[in-house]
């Protein structure tokens, strides 16, 4: 894992843990479902990593999730 992976992954985890996360997908009217399809998981456990119970865990599904997230911000999430 390359170090900007690890920073990745980090504040994805953060992102969850704070309620971020989820207020980026609501705030463009994605679903659980919707999200969680595209990054490869299943709803439940995104509802569970947005409402911090568990952090996300494995790397490439992390990472799509950052991508995700990050797209979303740039359309004014």
């Amino acid at each position: 894992m390359e170090v900007s992976e690890a920073a990745t992954i980090s504040l994805v985890r953060e992102w969850c843990r704070s309620g971020d996360a989820r207020r980026i997908r609501q705030a463009r009217r994605l679903s659980l479902a919707e999200v969680a399809a595209t990054i490869g998981t299943s709803g439940t456990q995104l509802a569970r990593w947005e409402r911090g119970e568990v952090a996300p865990r494995k790397t490439e599904t992390i990472l799509r999730y950052a991508e995700l997230l990050a797209e979303l911000l740039e359309l004014g999430a």
